[in-house]
């Protein structure tokens, strides 16, 4: 039976009853709807641009390498899910992709590294492309509990790993159990089954398509994996290697396993950052410079860097990613060419003049070139994070700046330009500022992270005098107050940053005593990155 839940929005741990029961009883639990359509489009262009990181050590140790694997596998409700079947303590120590052509099967199995009959695993399987019923898995009920692995079986039966048919399984395990029986999951994209690592398990797929899965394996912290030794045998008795898989504590703590590491991006900027967007000539088409390239303090992999572009360049051809990005221009005159894909001849471009800014959500086709016989210099905001399955999404746009004059009488002005949420964000928010001179506001904490963008004038902030054109981070909690110096108006734009976390870098609540006032960032300088000719 399909547990009911809700494909549009975040899951509710309320909406899966009697999971435990279930889990304990037949091996398994669900379907349950556990990713949205807009999550389960999101990783399939993931997973066809080649963005996916290699994993680590052996084929399931995706998660230890790719953030946004990690993230679907750290996401809230599946997190209560396992706290309710393996307890307080839980680590991670596979993941990996799984894709079935037309027709390829997956022998009858269980799965080595949880086939202990006294084992406290569960796996997690959650259908991405062209899931159904015609190509999900099949389940023996209760196998989990005959204590012994299927490969076993066929062993001491002398049946041969192709010849494991789903009727001659499940004879077998009548003999040893009465009540099992053969189960096809109806499973659809986005949906997640959660067995017991110790089940017999297999999958044909006789659908017209490739399906696709994702494969998330997790323990109790008093058990211990070993990686299966494949090069000697895919039958039993079961070889291993002498090392771990490389792990990831997901709940409480996981003591005595040998092989723990850090999550990806773990470590996380905690000092803001002020850096003056100068002026450069290194004689190169395209010098971009980085200024952040780290965690961000909500969450997620933030990296910032202005670019200088020559006359008559672009910096790459168009191209379309996992990371949500906003460009801003600082100096002259920049052309941002929009296709709709990678084979649109003849795409949208806006030109940009300073102070503009366009907004690309994830695999939104982009680039950026120079058509004017003088050099630009823009600043670009990239992140990635934790898919959140929120809809609708902040859409893609064109933002202009307003040159309009301050009103007399009001030395602080703000105006919105705009603002939703994202695939990685609650909420992505922008609005542009006038201080008028001597005007500003005094030192404050948002619980999100902002980033500035001075575009005319000179400011008091952090402790320090910073003049046009300069950038300021401000993460998560840290206080930041601005003032306008001299006799010039201060225009800037701020974007809010509003990630699935509102704490520190240590995973606390943020306090104002954790800032300093007079925190520097250092600029350093880019990557040798090629630039495009521009015919």
């Amino acid at each position: 039976m399909r547990q009911q839940g809700l494909r549009d929005g975040l899951m509710n741990i309320s909406l899966v009853p009697d999971l435990k029961k279930s889990f304990d009883r037949m091996g398994y639990a669900g379907p349950i709807p556990f990713l949205t359509a807009a999550e389960c489009h999101l990783l399939q262009n993931y997973l066809r641009s080649g963005e996916l990181a290699a994993p680590q050590a052996w084929n399931k140790g995706l998660a230890v390498r790719d953030q946004l694997i990690y993230g679907i596998a750290t996401k809230p409700d599946l997190l209560k899910w396992l706290a309710q079947l393996l307890g307080p303590n839980v680590y991670l120590w596979g993941a990996q992709l799984i894709t079935k052509a037309p027709g390829e099967a997956h022998p009858w199995h269980t799965d080595i590294e949880t086939s202990l009959p006294t084992g406290r695993f569960v796996s997690v399987w959650i259908g991405l492309e062209n899931t159904s019923s015609k190509s999900a898995l099949q389940y023996i009920s209760g196998s989990h509990r005959i204590g012994k692995p299927v490969q076993q079986v066929a062993h001491e039966r002398r049946v041969d790993r192709p010849d494991r048919t789903a009727e001659r399984v499940l004879a077998w395990a009548r003999d040893a159990r009465a009540d099992a029986d053969l189960l096809e999951a109806d499973v659809r994209d986005g949906d997640a089954v959660l067995f017991d690592g110790r089940i017999w398990h297999g999958s044909l797929n006789t659908g017209d398509c490739p399906r696709r899965a994702l494969l998330l394996q997790y323990a109790a912290a008093n058990q211990k994996v070993r990686i299966p030794d494949l090069d000697k045998t895919m039958n039993w008795p079961f070889a291993y290697k002498a090392t771990s898989p490389p792990a990831i504590t997901v709940l409480g703590r996981a003591r005595g396993y040998q092989n723990l590491v850090a999550p990806p991006w773990d470590r996380r900027l905690n000092q803001p950052v002020l850096a003056a967007l100068e002026v450069f000539s290194d004689g190169k088409p395209w010098t971009p410079r980085s200024l952040i390239s780290r965690g961000a303090a909500s969450g997620g992999l933030l990296n910032v860097h202005f670019s200088q572009l020559q006359p008559g360049y672009s910096p790459h051809p168009p191209h379309a990613h996992i990371e949500e990005e906003i460009l801003i221009v600082v100096e002259g005159e920049a052309e941002v060419v929009l296709p709709e894909s990678q084979d649109d001849l003849d795409p949208a471009i806006h030109r940009l003049t300073p102070g503009d800014f366009t907004y690309y959500p994830a695999y939104r086709w982009h680039t950026i070139r120079n058509s004017s016989a003088r050099p630009i210099i823009y600043l670009m905001f990239k992140w990635r994070g934790k898919p959140l399955g929120l809809t609708p999404h902040a859409a893609a746009g064109v933002f202009r700046e307003d040159s309009e004059p301050a009103q007399a009488g009001r030395p602080f002005e703000t105006k919105p330009v705009f603002e939703g949420p994202t695939h990685f964000l609650k909420k992505l928010h922008a609005h542009r500022s006038v201080l008028l001179p001597g005007g500003g506001y005094e030192p404050h904490a948002d619980p999100y992270d902002v980033l500035i963008t001075l575009f005319q004038g000179t400011v008091r902030t952090m402790g320090r005098t910073m003049t046009a054109p300069a950038c300021f981070y401000h993460p998560a909690g840290s206080l930041h107050g601005i003032r306008a110096l001299g006799e010039r108006p201060a225009r800037y734009l701020v974007v809010e940053m509003h990630g699935p976390e509102e704490r520190d870098a240590r995973g606390r609540k943020r306090s104002s005593a954790d800032w300093s006032m007079t925190d520097e960032f250092t600029l350093l300088p880019g990557p040798n990155w090629r630039a495009w000719r521009v015919s």
